[in-house]
């Protein structure tokens, strides 16, 4: 009778801990998968301790590690990874990102070139190579990857909202509008999006949507950068629009939360220039070219310098 009991106890405890120990998996992919990757480290330490050999936890300890910016302590995992599974294909692209972020763009293109013909049908492969392309300038290069990946998967938003990014930066605002308008349909959307979409919106037609685009983006906005950068915007719309002092107001607000932002005082000086605010519009000129605006933008605030400040 001991026995049977001592039989019963053990299959009770093992059905018992068993879920737990499936649960606490899921708990640290769902955690990466939102972000919270200090929460899903301390899940996969527990996972590790007890299944050391275990490829793909060992991969997602390391992107948690990336995506916290501890690029260097992530690529040991990632190495590991392959050691134990050398057909991983997830953890050749895990790997092509380090190297791509490493400018390392050859070594970058060879690995995510693997786990592509491991794969030849995963999208996210090949958004992953279009990313090496645009990290390493080669935007024509980037627009054919994105493209792929669209072809293959339909509704993956992150293809469209990379390859929008290369519209932009090519300057064909129609083309990335359209691109955003999808990422916005299939849900998917976040303040980066409408900040991105407000801006080509702003390049072509300067109107009501564009500032609809910034204020949806100053609602989603989290950290205090994206903030920042929405309310420059929004007030660099309102200028256009003519609401002057409106767009002061967002602009100041703007440099409050993202003060190392060298367009939001050249928005800035503009709109003291507008208020014939001249002294104050130097002020914000200098300010955005010790900020490094020339090398990012161009000339464009000496320029104004040269007119203004004289």
């Amino acid at each position: 009778m001991r026995i049977t009991l001592l039989i019963l106890s053990t299959l009770i405890l093992i059905s018992c801990s068993k879920p737990d120990y499936l649960l606490l998996k899921e708990e640290a992919q769902a955690a990466y998968a939102e972000d919270r990757y200090d929460e899903s480290i301390g899940h996969l330490k527990k996972i590790l301790k007890k299944e050391p050999k275990n490829a793909s936890y060992t991969l997602l300890m390391g992107q948690n590690l990336y995506h916290m910016g501890k690029a260097e302590e992530s690529l040991p995992f990632i190495e590991k990874a392959l050691q134990l599974d050398p057909q991983y294909a997830e953890a050749f692209s895990a790997r092509a990102s380090y190297l791509s972020a490493e400018g390392d763009f050859r070594a970058a293109l060879a690995d995510i070139r693997k786990a592509q013909n491991m794969q030849p049908g995963n999208s996210d492969f090949l958004i992953t190579e279009g990313l090496i392309y645009k990290r390493a300038g080669k935007l024509d290069a980037a627009l054919v990857s994105f493209g792929k990946a669209i072809e293959l998967e339909q509704e993956n938003p992150s293809a469209y909202e990379e390859r929008a990014f290369i519209h932009l930066s090519k300057l064909s605002y129609g083309d990335a509008i359209l691109d955003l308008d999808r990422v916005v349909e299939l849900g998917d959307a976040n303040s980066r999006t409408y900040i991105n979409r407000g801006y080509a919106r702003m390049e072509i037609t300067a109107d009501s949507l564009a500032l609809l685009d910034f204020e949806k983006a100053l609602e989603l906005a989290e950290d205090k950068e994206t903030r920042g950068i929405a309310y420059n915007n929004l007030g660099n719309i309102k200028m256009i629009l003519g609401d002057v002092e409106a767009a002061y107001q967002d602009i100041n607000a703007g440099i409050v939360l993202d003060p190392d932002n060298p367009y939001t005082y050249r928005n800035k000086a503009l709109v003291l220039i507008a208020m014939k605010r001249f002294t104050e519009a130097c002020d914000a000129l200098s300010v955005s070219i010790d900020l490094g605006f020339v090398k990012t933008y161009g000339n464009e605030v000496i320029e104004l310098k040269e007119k203004h400040c004289k």
